[in-house]
């Protein structure tokens, strides 16, 4: 179901409700092999501060 959720955010064009969708997303995963599709998508975010929200929430959730 997440790798949906990804799969959809890909095609929001406004980056600020994609960047919304995958912060959301990031608080709740739990599958450390999606950090990385998340990721990925994060990078297509220009917008600096939407694209550092989504990585901040997933940085939450990395173990040192």
């Amino acid at each position: 179901m997440y790798r949906e959720v990804i799969e959809v955010a890909r095609q929001i064009q406004d980056e600020k409700y994609r960047a919304e969708v995958l912060s959301n997303l990031a608080k709740k995963l739990e599958d450390k092999n999606l950090y990385r599709e998340v990721i990925e998508v994060a990078r297509q975010i220009q917008d600096e501060k939407y694209r550092a929200e989504v990585l901040s929430n997933l940085a939450e959730k990395l173990e040192d």
